[in-house]
């Protein structure tokens, strides 16, 4: 029975193959687009950050401002990309299935860190 269940396993996607990380083109699209829009967002904290048109978050000074929206915006694209992962990817795709189950912690961002991982070349 104990045989069974590693053979049950193995067959249904709980190792990681190169298929399993090796993103479609639309999944590259997409990730690409929400980089670039994230990207964009971010030159232009930066820009109003030297142009000192940066409006100050409370308490904060504009380094800590900056930080704090690029810190924000990276997130959520970082959010965003799992997002799409989760609607993009295969049910039977392995760490689609540890990402969803919570094998890794926290579901979206550790597989949004796997699609990044996998996807950075591309």
């Amino acid at each position: 029975m104990f045989l069974f269940f590693f053979f049950a396993v193995g067959q249904h996607g709980f190792s990681i193959g190169i298929e399993d990380v090796r993103p479609g083109d639309k999944l590259v699209r997409e990730k690409n687009e929400l980089v670039a829009r994230g990207y964009g967002k971010c030159d232009s904290f930066m820009d109003e950050f030297k142009n000192n048109k940066l409006q100050l978050a409370a308490g904060c000074t504009a380094e800590q401002t900056l930080e704090a929206k690029m810190m924000g915006e990276l997130s959520r694209i970082r959010d965003d990309a799992g997002q799409i992962c989760f609607t993009e990817l295969d049910k039977l795709n392995s760490p689609l299935i540890m990402a969803k189950c919570g094998s890794k912690g926290n579901s979206r961002k550790s597989f949004s860190f796997l699609f990044f991982f996998f996807t950075l070349k591309k």
